[in-house]
């Protein structure tokens, strides 16, 4: 999988930024993402599904630093800032193909999990790494996202100054290579306002 971000304004010392792979991405002005490589013949499986999960959580960290974002799908590889060469998911040491017949479809994932475990089993490591599909990966995933629905429902602490410096931690681990893992061990840690704020950036409610 190709994601292939780039913003018409320049990274200048004014506006936000992002790091994704080594490049800076301003977070203003217009971003367009593409999302290349998909080959679905038939029902979604768990490979595709990260392909579209990746995409739409960059997009979601992007527009939450103040960009406008456009969104597609090609066949071709555009020209483009950066790129985001998603990890491999495999079974059983093989790439997770048609050809290979070990697809696991997201239907039969959804019939025992939420749509939300699904993602967070995709999310919770570094994009580019190449990971293997395993029920207890899901299972760990699924209690992962009753901790961190625990962690939203606790007030923020009292200490001043807090609860928007947990919220700014979460979004900057995400504004730095979309470090899902980082955001989550803030979100869970701290709880209330970030954990709420790491949900809703990583489409997990």
């Amino acid at each position: 999988m190709t994601l292939t971000p780039w913003s018409e304004m320049p990274v200048t010392g004014l506006a936000p930024v992002m790091r994704l792979g080594g490049v800076l991405l301003p977070l203003a002005g217009r971003a367009r993402v593409y999302a290349c490589g998909i080959t679905p013949y038939d029902v979604t499986h768990l490979g595709h599904a990260a392909t579209f999960v990746w995409t739409d959580t960059l997009c979601r960290v992007v527009r939450a630093g103040g960009a406008e974002v456009a969104e597609a799908f090609t066949g071709v590889t555009p020209f483009a800032r950066a790129r985001m060469n998603a990890g491999v998911v495999r079974v059983a040491g093989a790439k997770m193909a048609k050809s290979a017949g070990n697809l696991v479809l997201v239907r039969e994932l959804l019939a025992g999990y939420p749509a939300a475990a699904v993602r967070l089993l995709i999310l919770d490591r570094r994009w580019d790494q190449d990971w293997a599909y395993e029920r207890a990966g899901l299972e760990a995933a699924a209690a992962r996202l009753e901790r961190l629905q625990a962690a939203a429902g606790r007030p923020d602490r009292a200490t001043a100054g807090h609860e928007g410096s947990a919220a700014a931690a979460v979004r900057a681990a995400l504004a730095d290579d979309l470090d899902v893992p980082g955001a989550l061990r803030i979100a869970e840690e701290a709880g209330g306002s970030a954990a709420r704020s790491a949900g809703s950036l990583l489409g997990l409610w």
